[in-house]
């Protein structure tokens, strides 16, 4: 068996664990971009109509993320902007949003595992 460095990682003294978010909360972390998927999360956002919910979207806003944000932005739909204390609002979450649009691995979602968000 080999082993291997991985030079991703998580701080786990800074990226901990929260209390449970008094109504659901889904996270996603990264630029608003249609890169990362955002359009196909917004979309579908729309399409649950969840009660008693609520998307935080941590990141900068692109122009082309606009429309969508226009289209299916609702009240329980949350633009925060980019933010460097990114632990504070992932361990307020309930579940994290992954990006798969670009189709590689990033550090905010290694962090999301920290605070115990599935």
């Amino acid at each position: 068996m080999k082993s291997y460095l991985s030079a991703r990682g998580v701080d786990v003294e800074r990226f901990k664990p929260g209390t449970r978010p008094p109504i659901f909360r889904a996270i996603f972390s990264g630029a608003l971009i249609k890169r990362k998927g955002i359009h196909h999360l917004l979309e579908a956002w729309d399409r649950l109509n969840l009660r008693d919910a609520e998307l935080w979207l941590l990141g900068s806003t692109h122009d082309e993320a606009k429309p969508y944000l226009k289209q299916f932005g609702r009240k329980n739909v949350r633009v925060l902007g980019f933010k460097h204390d990114l632990e504070n609002y992932l361990s307020q979450g309930s579940v994290y949003v992954f990006s798969i649009a670009a189709g590689r691995q990033r550090q905010n979602d290694l962090r999301s595992g920290a605070p115990a968000c599935p």
